[in-house]
């Protein structure tokens, strides 16, 4: 469930587990076990995962229940101590999970901040059109609102040999396009080099066999004019832009501390507009946040 970095990760959990003996089954009357890659970016989210979890064990009481993820990382003990599941295993450890049971561990959650290195491993199949390649993790962020860095981690960022590695594996599989996503890739490279930036990562992806490449959401703060000058000269850039705005309200823009204003996005979209005949714009927009007020919304 939840983003794509869930997605790459959930594929990459089939995988591994098939790797390791195990099969895949459409029938949940003959499984065994059933693993859920969980998101909790929203209350609501967490109702849709232990939703799931409630309806697999309705239709096989005799199934184990492996829950992992964001909602893993964050209720750690909770989910056991309900009896919500059998396995609660967290976000850095989702690769070991075939071992984890092979072991009978029932907890393995570690304290995500103790992590200072990004976990690869090569991906073959996404199941999917477009191949989304995960090329960091965490956030170094505090969003007033926003619990994932806590189930994340701080950013860590995967290695521009392991990046392009997986984009050629992908272009040899047959994939004509590429999607690059992450926690907050715009924090891409902070932690190998400070003088690294997305932009290095994108030159190098444009020497690959790739034909397309999307990114995923990006800060504004992160779409410097130079690099959208970039982007707007590439032939395999697709001009897609998603930008985590969360608000268009300056007063809702400061209580989320969110470190840019209404002013600078609008300048951002401009530019963007200007440099790209026919950018794609989206964004993310929080409604409701607390001491927000009709006038607040009604200006977004």
């Amino acid at each position: 469930l939840g983003c794509k970095t869930n997605q790459v990760e959930s594929a990459l959990i089939a995988e591994i587990m098939t790797n390791n003996g195990f099969t895949e089954t459409n029938d949940i009357n003959n499984a065994e076990y059933y693993i859920l890659n969980s998101c909790s970016v929203t209350q609501i989210a967490d109702a849709k995962n232990l939703s799931y979890i409630r309806r697999a064990k309705r239709e096989n009481p005799n199934i184990k229940i492996i829950i992992t993820g964001c909602m893993a990382q964050l209720e750690k003990e909770n989910l056991l101590k309900e009896n919500f599941a059998d396995y609660v295993i967290g976000n850095h450890e989702k690769n070991d999970i075939a071992d984890i049971i092979k072991k009978g561990e029932n907890l393995k959650v570690s304290d995500i901040f103790s992590h200072d290195y990004f976990r690869y491993e090569k991906l073959h199949q996404t199941h999917r059109t477009r191949a989304s390649v995960k090329i960091q993790d965490g956030c170094n962020n505090r969003c007033s609102y926003c619990t994932i860095p806590f189930a994340r981690g701080k950013n860590r960022s995967n290695s521009i040999k392991n990046i392009i590695e997986q984009i050629n594996l992908f272009a040899d599989e047959g994939y004509f396009e590429t999607v690059l996503t992450g926690i907050h890739i715009g924090q891409w490279g902070n932690d190998l080099n400070p003088q690294l930036k997305l932009q290095n990562l994108l030159e190098e992806i444009e020497k690959t066999n790739i034909k397309r490449y999307r990114l995923g959401s990006l800060n504004p703060t992160e779409l410097t004019n130079d690099f959208i000058d970039f982007l707007s000269k590439s032939k395999k850039f697709c001009p897609h832009f998603h930008l985590s705005l969360q608000s268009v309200c300056n007063k809702t823009l400061k209580a989320m501390n969110r470190h840019y204003n209404v002013e600078e996005i609008k300048k951002l979209v401009n530019y963007i507009n200007l440099k790209f005949d026919k950018a794609f714009i989206g964004s993310d927009i929080i409604v409701g946040l607390p001491n927000k007020n009709t006038d607040d919304f009604k200006i977004t």
